[in-house]
């Protein structure tokens, strides 16, 4: 499902993707927010009995509706599929629209990623990131497209007058959505986001394709068609108080598809065509230091495989998730404690990294291999985590290997001290389960 949202008392839209979920929604906030929700067999909440009804059911294409999205299919050399739905809600309404949409591949989705957030310093210990989605979403969402009904949904200030009473700014959400339909008909949407999903530094990548191939032709679409864009695109810059009460790192992250990578697909099609933007829809975009730096042809980094650490870990241990973080989230990461200049030098140096997240109950842990292009590179990685944990104030004690930082009631980070350009990090919730896993790795 895509959605677009926009914020009250906000001068401009803000746009957010939510990466991982085959939803794909616009927010009140900027101009469009992507949910790539996974695919499930049930949309039940945990303890619900039966999955929440829809208040509206979408019907076929108006005449009006129907001749917008073949205008809309031109410009963006696609054809238009024969059964898009449509339905038209109020803000009341929505959360049903999106309760009903999340399955059960989508609420497991939201506690992996809950679990990393919260080692990376993203969420508080109680924080959960689905809770935080929805109350943004029920707030700011106003358009949605679901590609496993094959609907489009427009929260509209007369839904009972359709589509012949939506105003310039819903249209123009409304043709966001219709981008999102037009590239389900043509890649599926689900299966490719299933694929993605898999990994989150191309989880990201493929949201910044998908929702910058959307921004692009909605201003496309309403510079040519004289209809009032929904809201603007701004590039991101620092937050003061994150809206909807979203924290600043995860807000980021939201907007990266919208900013980034709109300016992406622009350049694709400045070069290419739509015909460009297509091969990369069939391709996919590997990382997103690609998005970041245009350099798609670029073969990543060998990086070595992780040591599977359950054994040593101890009892109980589980893999509960892995693959690349990215040059995004490191410089999302190390935005938390240093300037913004000196996250970008540490982390564009990266070309790639292996990440696995273990759990055992209520405990966590984090284990990055972080390879640079270089070890001057690295060094700059290096000193960075070192500015963060020299400077917070935490309990630092040497070891030959790594430097370990850590507090009462906060997460442990160990920092491996070598010369080579690869950087070892570790992160978890006990530091006893950091110290083992150092062991592990080599480091005493």
């Amino acid at each position: 499902m895509v959605a677009h949202a926009r914020s009250a008392g906000q001068e401009c839209d803000r746009g957010y993707a939510l990466p991982g979920l085959k939803i794909f929604a616009a927010s009140l906030l900027m101009a469009a927010a992507c949910l790539a929700c996974g695919g499930g067999e049930s949309n039940l909440n945990p303890g619900q009995t039966a999955t929440p009804t829809l208040p509206v059911q979408p019907a076929a294409l108006p005449p009006h509706a129907r001749a917008m999205l073949e205008d809309v299919a031109r410009l963006r050399g696609l054809p238009a599929p024969a059964d898009l739905s449509i339905a038209f809600v109020t803000r009341a309404q929505l959360p049903a629209v999106i309760e009903n949409a999340l399955t059960d591949d989508d609420r497991r989705w939201f506690a992996e990623t809950t679990t990393l957030y919260r080692l990376l310093g993203y969420l508080g210990p109680l924080d959960n990131f689905l809770d935080i989605y929805r109350g943004f979403a029920d707030e700011a969402v106003i358009g949605l497209y679901d590609p496993q009904r094959r609907a489009v949904w427009v929260v509209a200030a007369d839904a009972a007058g359709g589509f012949d009473a939506l105003a310039a700014g819903e249209r123009a959400t409304l043709t966001h959505e219709f981008v999102h339909a037009l590239q389900d008909a043509r890649f599926g949407l689900v299966a490719a986001a299933k694929r993605a999903q898999q990994d989150h530094d191309r989880d990201l990548a493929w949201s910044a394709l998908v929702e910058g191939d959307a921004v692009a032709h909605e201003r496309l679409f309403s510079g040519r068609s004289g209809m009032a864009p929904g809201g603007l695109h701004v590039l991101f810059a620092d937050v003061g108080s994150s809206p909807a009460g979203i924290p600043a790192p995860i807000e980021r992250s939201f907007r990266f598809p919208y900013t980034t990578g709109a300016d992406w697909v622009r350049g694709l099609r400045e070069r290419g065509g739509t015909a460009g933007i297509d091969r990369s829809f069939e391709a996919g975009p590997s990382t997103t230091a690609a998005i970041l730096h245009g350099r798609p042809g670029e073969p990543p980094l060998d990086v070595p495989a992780l040591p599977d650490l359950r054994a040593a870990l101890g009892d109980g241990w589980r893999l509960q998730s892995g693959g690349a973080l990215g040059e995004f989230e490191w410089q999302n990461f190390l935005l938390q404690h240093v300037r913004a200049l000196e996250a970008a030098r540490a982390a564009a140096g990266r070309v790639d990294d292996r990440y696995a997240v273990y759990t055992r109950g209520g405990d966590a842990l984090l284990v990055a291999n972080v390879r640079c292009r270089d070890a001057e590179a690295a060094a700059a990685l290096r000193a960075a985590l070192r500015t963060w944990t020299d400077g917070s104030g935490l309990v630092t004690t040497g070891r030959p290997w790594f430097n370990i930082a850590a507090a009462p009631g906060s997460n442990t980070m160990a920092v491996s001290s070598g010369e080579g350009r690869d950087v070892m990090i570790v992160v978890g919730t006990v530091i006893q389960d950091v110290e083992s896993a150092v062991r592990a790795l080599g480091g005493g």
